[in-house]
């Protein structure tokens, strides 16, 4: 049996986590336009001239992409936080009565699922465009995020 403060403790600090960094993705936003826009226009990949030149066909020069991108990950990104908190206020619930655990442990599950999702969107999204020829840091960020994530479905599943 897990202690009663592990699993909603898990829980709040992806959610203080992503909920950080929600607010960071509003607050500065040119940082992230041009990460985006890097990514989308494999503008690294084309100034390179040598790594990644077969991707290239893959690039979207669509204007403002990386804008609409940004809050569509943003709403994604409020979605999953409100479902986190949500998931840490039932597990709390739960550890005082007894019969809120199958509800808290299913909003748990799917939080962590999206949670998890998230991250696989930015690894494949990336790949795709090959920015992990440029820029390695941000998709270990990512792989690292998944790992964590997959260690909390498993502490949050402990009975």
């Amino acid at each position: 049996m897990t202690p009663f403060i592990l699993k909603p403790a898990i829980l709040a600090g992806l959610a203080l986590w992503l909920s950080i960094a929600c607010a960071n993705n509003v607050v500065d936003r040119k940082t992230n336009r041009l990460l985006l826009k890097n990514m989308f226009s494999m503008s690294l990949l084309q100034e390179d001239g040598f790594l990644g030149q077969g991707l290239l066909r893959r690039a979207w020069r669509a204007q403002n992409i990386e804008h609409k991108f940004l809050w569509g990950i943003v709403a994604v990104q409020i979605c999953i936080v409100a479902s986190l908190w949500t998931s840490v206020v039932l597990m709390i619930l739960a550890g005082e009565n007894p019969s809120y655990g199958i509800v808290a442990l299913t909003v748990s599950n799917w939080s962590l699922l999206a949670f998890m999702g998230l991250w696989f969107f930015f690894l494949c999204g990336g790949l795709w465009f090959g920015y992990w020829i440029k820029t390695p840091n941000v998709q270990m960020f990512h792989m690292l995020l998944l790992i964590i994530t997959l260690l909390a479905m498993i502490l949050i599943n402990l009975q």
